[in-house]
Order: structure tokens, then C-alpha cells, then sequence
């Protein structure tokens, strides 16, 4: 899925942009606007939300690798005792 803005579009223009790079990254920020007609924001605003989603799920799919190493269980060597004393047979 992709946003395509372009120059033979009538209800779409482009109003401004703008970049700025960071260390790490480059930000670019677009602002278009849109001739008053509900149904193409509405359909630019949905392509642009599916846009994000397949980001997020390919983002979480690279976190979410599976371990090459199994998981073993930890063996209890020593039990600690409680902090209270057992009670009492006067006290049951």
C-alpha cells in the first residue's frame, strides 16, 4: 500500500514540506491539501492508517523472533522459611 500525491491531482495539493535529520533519522513532513470533498480525505486518511498498521506488524514481527534456545525450568536448592512462626494449636 502506498500514498502517491501527485501534480495532475485537482481535488489534492500540495500545501508545504519540510525535512529535518537527526543522528539517526530524517523526518519529512508534508502538508496537502484537500479540496472540501469528505470522501478523498477519507480515503487518503484510511490508505495512510493501513500504511502505519503494516508498519507496526512488521515492526513487531522483528521483535517477536523466535529463541534458538530452549527455556529449562530452575531447580529450587533451598527453601527459606516464612517470616511468621506456624501457629499454635490454641490458636486454630
Amino acid at each position: 500500500m502506498a500514498f502517491i500525491l501527485t501534480a495532475d491531482d485537482p481535488k489534492m495539493k500540495l500545501k508545504s514540506f519540510s525535512g529535518t535529520v537527526n543522528s539517526k533519522t530524517a523526518t519529512l513532513r508534508i502538508t496537502v491539501s484537500i479540496e472540501n470533498d469528505g470522501f478523498e480525505l477519507g480515503y487518503v486518511l484510511r490508505q495512510l492508517k493501513e500504511i502505519e498498521a503494516e508498519q507496526k506488524r512488521r515492526a513487531t514481527e522483528v521483535r517477536k523472533a523466535p529463541s534458538t534456545r530452549k527455556a529449562t525450568p530452575r531447580k529450587i536448592t533451598k527453601e527459606k522459611q516464612l517470616a511468621l512462626p506456624a501457629p499454635s494449636e490454641d490458636e486454630l
